[in-house]
């Protein structure tokens, strides 16, 4: 548990790296849990990180419902923005 003020996201991403790495998948969602309670978090990666959890699993399905998921958020986000974009 990271006990500095501010928090980093950077350590994390190693950390979870290194984890999903030696197949260590349970203690890589605790910390993925940890990360993306943090403002520095980077948003694609923690909506990718449960896929490369689920691969280590080896739950294929699963990490293929994540990321087409995934895809279909970002879909939509992108074509909000195009909506928003025509109002300015």
């Amino acid at each position: 548990s990271d006990n500095i003020s501010p928090k980093s996201s950077l350590p994390y991403y190693y950390l979870i790296d290194n984890l999903l790495a030696d197949n260590r998948t349970y203690e890589a969602e605790k910390y993925l849990s940890e990360l993306s309670s943090l403002p520095s978090a980077t948003p694609v990666l923690v909506d990718v990180y449960p896929a490369y959890i689920a691969l280590g699993n080896h739950n294929v399905s699963k990490a293929d419902e994540i990321i087409e998921k995934y895809k279909r958020k970002e879909i939509t986000n992108k074509e909000e923005h195009i909506k928003l974009s025509h109002y300015k």
